[in-house]
């Protein structure tokens, strides 16, 4: 279980997961496991945010994982994209 730190020789210990991904707006901070579930064959850790409890895809915890994802080389927009934004933007006056 990629991710997941647990007290040894203690079942009852869920274990503390730290968000990996950059992307994530809890990106690097630490949680303890509350569940674990399996969902459309993935499976994702049940967090304890203090005020509420989330579900976050456990990939997002595996340091490995998330250090061989790359950004691209540069962004891309098609010009079709471009010009229905324009258009939506003058027709909202803007």
């Amino acid at each position: 279980m990629a991710g997941l730190h647990t007290a040894p020789y203690d079942a009852r210990y869920p274990g503390i997961v730290k968000i990996q991904y950059p992307l994530h707006r809890l990106y690097g901070q630490e949680f303890p496991v509350v569940g674990r579930y399996r969902f459309a064959g993935r499976l994702l850790w049940e967090i304890d945010l203090g005020d509420r409890r989330a579900q976050i895809p456990a990939w997002m915890t595996d340091a490995s994982y998330c250090s061989q994802l790359t950004w691209g080389v540069d962004a891309a927009c098609s010009v079709d994209s471009l010009f229905e934004l324009l258009s939506l933007l003058q027709s909202q006056g803007l």
